[in-house]
């Protein structure tokens, strides 16, 4: 009688909640008084009020001040106007690469006659092609087209047979519509580019506390905060719950609220190592094997684990195991993580006892 065993992470999930719960407990102090700080921060916030100098407004609408607790109504908000080159120069490098492509369509729309070159016969479609071009690149207020109709007479006899003067002829006519200049409206793309580069942060926290330099770097990191909360949501499913009682649903919030906590740590300490031994990992990506990363999510750490399998087979008295070997990849990831690949080996060699 035989069983085969498929882990998914079998071997990842055991090490990295040792190696978390190690992590952890040394870090324990550290991790307290940066919540100890965050505390402080929020009252603080709520007790200074009223200091704010400019650009500061009272938070909640009027007609419900009453309903609202006297600290959060009296809370204020400073609001920041940043501008950023180098946000206005990428901006304004995305507005040309749309132009140029919406140009070379719009001229695409018309070409020259030719074997399997198709003309636009009719005005009304080459107006609803030229408008479908620039509502996809989003540059209707900055490009106009001028076009010309074009007209081929050609005559022929009627019916069979050869032609003759005294034959009954007629006149066709071949209409095309030919685009001949796309032409950029200057004023309305300088007018697009005053725009750029411009940034708005709001926050309650008061001059005193958080200065303008701080505020903006702050900001700069609100893509990691949002990244946590798109995992629990695309990657730990915490909604919907199927559960009835209160204490359910904050007993599964409070475990996969660990969960993204170790998904995330596991990337950060990889990455790290990573950038200090000025390393990159190669058969991350499964479409590109040959394609090296040297910042890899944590789902691409775990799916190079994937593969691992317990093989069990049952004959008579004896139980034979086997434990899929480890390939190279999955050694550097270990050696990045800080974890001696005898643990696994060690794991290896139990199981074939």
């Amino acid at each position: 009688m035989g069983r085969h065993i498929s882990h998914v992470f079998v071997f990842a999930s055991v090490c990295f909640f040792v190696w978390f719960c190690g992590f952890a407990k040394a870090q324990a102090s550290p991790i307290q008084a940066g919540a100890g700080s965050i505390i402080d921060t929020c009252a603080s916030t709520n007790q200074q009020t009223g200091q704010s100098q400019n650009q500061t407004r009272p938070s909640g609408r009027k007609s419900e001040r009453q309903r609202i607790p006297k600290l959060e109504r009296n809370r204020q908000e400073r609001i920041l106007i940043v501008k950023s080159p180098a946000y206005e120069k990428q901006k304004e490098q995305g507005l040309e690469r749309r132009l140029k492509t919406a140009e070379e369509k719009l001229y695409a729309l018309t070409p020259p006659r030719g074997p399997g070159k198709r003309q636009i016969k009719e005005e009304e479609k080459l107006i609803e092609s030229t408008e479908a071009v620039l509502k996809k690149h989003r540059v209707e207020c900055f490009l106009k087209c001028e076009y010309v109709r074009e007209v081929e007479s050609e005559t022929k006899y009627i019916g069979r047979g050869r032609g003759s003067d005294d034959r009954e002829k007629k006149v066709g006519e071949k209409i095309r519509y030919q685009i001949t200049k796309v032409i950029r409206n200057k004023k309305a793309i300088d007018a697009e580019k005053k725009k750029y580069g411009w940034k708005a942060y709001v926050t309650d926290v008061s001059k005193e506390r958080l200065d303008f330099i701080n505020v903006v770097k702050s900001y700069r990191k609100q893509y990691r905060v949002e990244r946590i909360f798109n995992r629990l949501k695309s990657r730990l499913n915490i909604a919907p719950f199927y559960v009835k009682r209160e204490d359910q649903i904050k007993g599964i919030t409070h475990l996969l609220m660990i969960g993204v906590r170790v998904i995330t740590l596991v990337e950060f300490v990889v990455r790290r190592s990573l950038a200090r031994s000025d390393e990159k990992l190669l058969g991350l990506h499964l479409g590109n094997p040959k394609k090296a990363m040297s910042n890899p999510t944590c789902e691409k750490i775990l799916s190079a684990f994937s593969k691992i399998t317990l093989t069990i087979i049952c004959t008579g008295d004896s139980v034979i195991r086997h434990l899929t070997p480890l390939s190279q990849l999955q050694y550097e990831i270990i050696n990045h993580l800080g974890f001696d690949a005898s643990i696994y080996e060690n794991l290896e060699f139990f199981q074939s006892q």
